[in-house]
This record gives C-alpha cells, structure tokens and sequence, in this order.
C-alpha cells in the first residue's frame, strides 16, 4: 500500500462556492494508493469586522465567503468489498491555515488559541473524524479530515477559529481570546 500526499484538486462550482476533492483510492490486486489531499489557507483576523478565509488555489489565495465544500471521491462503481469500504476510510484532507497578519492594520501580534477553533454544534462522529493542533508557535492551525462514512452524504463542520491577539508594546501578558464569525466547511462522500 502507498499513500500519495498532494495538493487537493480545488475548483469553483456555478454557485460559486470552493469545492476541494480527494481522490478515490486506487486498488490493483495487492496493491493500493490512499489519497491524502492537503489545502493551504490564510485567516485573516480582527477584532470588530468579519474574519477572512482564503484558500490556496493554483498560485493565488482565493476568498471562500460562503465556506467550502470537501468531496471525498468514491469508487465508480458501488462495492460491499470490506477490503474497498477500509481502503474509503483512510482517505483524509489535511487543511493548513496560516495567521494572515500582512492585512490586520496594527491590532497586535495574532496567534491560534487552544485548538484553533470552537465547534458551533456537536458534529456526528459517525460520518467522519476531525481533528485539530496548533503548531508553529500559534501561527498555524491544521485540520484533519478522515475516516469518512462509506456511503454518499453530506454533513457540515460550522466552527469559529479562536485567536488570541497580543498587543504591541505590552508582551505577552494575558490577552483576551477573540473569535471569528462562523466559517464551514461541508464534508462528503461521493461517487465519482
């Protein structure tokens, strides 16, 4: 088994809102390649207006107003294979978001809070699994996408990033967390 690790396939449909694919998994005989698809984003925080997301698509960052969609590719044709149902399972997305902070007009040093974000409502673990860390000091948020459900459906992740915002001059004393206004992301498998 190989796993292949790549830039997501990122496209935008007629209602105008980021579809993000992860391939299907590909199985010959003994042999099988797991998709791992990674997105890059930037967050763009503050203190009173709206948070701004924008996803790496190509060579430029793109604005995802209405969030996005995540499609996890099934096989063409329907299989009860339990073989292919595992092989399904162990497709993930990884999203990483980075601090955004050339746009914020001197509010103060950014960085993720806890685990980056805060989920609105209570997301069905049978779907899927979603995990989260901060890392690089609180400038980089990763989101793990996996075990997807085996069958066509649809489910949404409504979160809020949460952000801490250091103010300039006075280090790095307690600070209050802010958060943003709520981005989702819809999760789902299809057939491709």
């Amino acid at each position: 088994m190989s796993i292949e690790e790549k830039q997501a396939n990122i496209t935008v449909d007629e209602n105008e809102q980021v579809v993000v694919t992860v391939p299907a998994p590909v199985r010959h005989d003994y042999h099988a390649t797991i998709s791992t698809a990674v997105c890059y984003f930037k967050v763009t925080p503050d203190k009173t207006k709206p948070w701004v997301t924008k996803i790496l698509k190509g060579d430029e960052y793109v604005d995802t107003p209405a969030g996005f969609r995540v499609e996890f590719a099934s096989h063409q044709t329907k299989t009860t294979d339990p073989v292919e149902l595992q092989l399904q399972a162990l497709q993930r997305i990884i999203l990483i978001a980075e601090m955004d902070e050339d746009d914020v007009e001197n509010q103060g040093d950014w960085r993720f809070h806890g685990k980056g974000v805060i989920y609105c409502h209570e997301n069905d673990h049978n779907d899927f699994r979603v995990e989260t860390v901060v890392t690089e000091n609180g400038n980089q948020l990763i989101m793990t996408i996996d075990q997807v459900k085996d069958e066509s459906f649809e489910n949404e992740i409504a979160f809020r990033y949460l952000a801490t915002c250091y103010e300039i001059g006075v280090g790095q004393l307690p600070a209050p967390v802010f958060y943003s206004q709520d981005p989702s992301v819809q999760v789902g498998r299809v057939d491709m």
